[in-house]
């Protein structure tokens, strides 16, 4: 008996280590975002690259509405920047140079960054076999990109003038 109670023991708190957390940071608005074309919604690699339709992980993002660095983090609270090469990624806890807001456009509220809203969706094979890259305004290292726009869903946290 002792045996089965360890074993269950064991795959619960494994399976609660592989399962996706949607934390909600102190003072945070959090969200997931969806392509509003198409209503895909942004994934994230273990590299920290947004992707998507790349079969990965369901990507959930935060942004602190009330300080004015205005730096937008994903769920491991890694800052999320847009690279040299202008692919949009989120890997470590230092902020990059954009700033990211949420801004309301009709019934959508909209990811901005540098007071843009359009960002790229690209090929780019070497990053991920399926599904495509996100950029920003840049894509120097992605081919067969198209033009998408970023609504944010799913409010958690301080988001309460955005939840419409």
């Amino acid at each position: 008996m002792k045996s089965f109670t360890l074993v269950t023991l064991l795959c619960t708190v494994a399976t609660a280590a592989v399962i996706p957390r949607d934390t909600v940071f102190d003072g945070h608005c959090c969200f997931t975002l969806q392509d509003v074309a198409t209503s895909a919604t942004v994934q994230q690699n273990s590299d920290g690259n947004l992707l998507l339709n790349a079969g990965k992980t369901n990507g959930f993002y935060c942004i602190d509405l009330s300080n004015s660095q205005d730096i937008l983090r994903d769920n491991a609270f890694n800052a999320c920047f847009l690279g040299p090469s202008g692919a949009l990624k989120c890997v470590d806890p230092t902020p990059g140079f954009q700033s990211w807001t949420l801004q309301k456009s009709g019934s959508n509220t909209l990811l901005q960054h540098d007071g843009g809203s359009t960002f790229n969706s690209c090929s780019k094979t070497s990053t991920s076999a399926k599904g495509t890259v996100l950029y920003g305004d840049k894509h120097t290292d992605a081919t067969a990109c198209k033009k998408v726009t970023l609504k944010a869903k799913n409010f958690k946290g301080t988001c309460k003038s955005l939840q419409g």
